[in-house]
């Protein structure tokens, strides 16, 4: 068995308090808080009686006054220096989410929508649209890190509008993972037939928390588990890599803590 250090971060906790629930710690690990429940799509009709009338949206063909899908989320968030934040489906930050219309999102001051939209204005003022015009996203695709003041409180506002033809938004979940440009040093241990070290060319955290092993040549035995140590609280991450449709690139499901 040998051993490899990698540069990475050992996670803090986060805090989350929000008006739809009571405040709640989430510990190391993957951490993640809820921000829309899924509504399946419906006719926008269904969803007219909920009107916004702050938003207006410079459309031709359908309503110029959006309307909610889903209940608003609103809370106090406090993010770790060192985190990244994404947005995912699931609280494990391995599934896409999908909204139609679009995401308001009220982070601290910056204002921003996410979705397939047309312009729109928010009290007057153009809301600013990040990510690409889509319904679907990927995991982690979208990085939300620099809206957020780390290690402070953080007030946030999400919404889920619509505004003609059909309406739907899936689970969105806020997720927080260790950054990959990370300052403390992680321990990996690999458990299985030892690699080559010397052609390994890349080793990186992938958000949300997966391993990936990349050799400057296709390995003729490769690791099948790696047993991940983060030496500040000696939480240990168990993974198993399985190649990809690169024979040179390992890659691990998400983990979760096991000690």
């Amino acid at each position: 068995m040998k051993q490899l250090m990698l540069r990475s971060i050992a996670l803090s906790a986060l805090v989350a308090s929000a008006a739809i629930a009571q405040p709640m710690l989430l510990g190391a690990g993957p951490t993640a808080i809820k921000l829309v429940s899924n509504v399946p799509s419906q006719p926008s009709e269904v969803f007219k009686d909920a009107s916004e009338l702050a938003f207006e949206v410079a459309t031709t063909e359908f309503d110029r006054t959006p309307y909610r899908v889903a209940e608003t989320f609103v809370g106090t968030i406090t993010v770790p220096i060192g985190a990244r934040v994404g947005l995912a489906g699931d609280a494990a930050g391995t599934m896409p989410f999908s909204i139609d219309n679009f995401l308001f999102f009220e982070i601290g001051e910056h204002r921003f929508l996410i979705g397939f939209t047309e312009p729109v204005f928010y009290q007057g003022q153009l809301i600013e649209q990040i990510g690409p015009a889509a319904f679907t996203f990927e995991p982690g695709s979208i990085d939300l890190t620099p809206y957020f003041d780390l290690g402070e409180p953080t007030s946030i506002r999400v919404l889920a509008l619509d505004y003609g033809a059909v309406g739907h938004v899936s689970d969105l979940f806020l997720v927080v993972g260790a950054d990959v440009a990370a300052t403390r040093e992680l321990e990996l241990i690999f458990v299985g037939a030892d690699p080559p070290y010397e052609e390994i060319g890349e080793v990186a955290l992938l958000y949300p928390f997966r391993v990936m092993l990349r050799y400057d040549e296709p390995p003729e035995d490769a690791p099948t588990m790696v047993r991940v140590v983060y030496p500040a609280t000696g939480e240990t991450l168990v993974l198993e890599v399985a190649p990809t449709g690169d024979p040179s690139t390992f890659i691990s499901e998400p983990a979760v803590p096991t000690s």
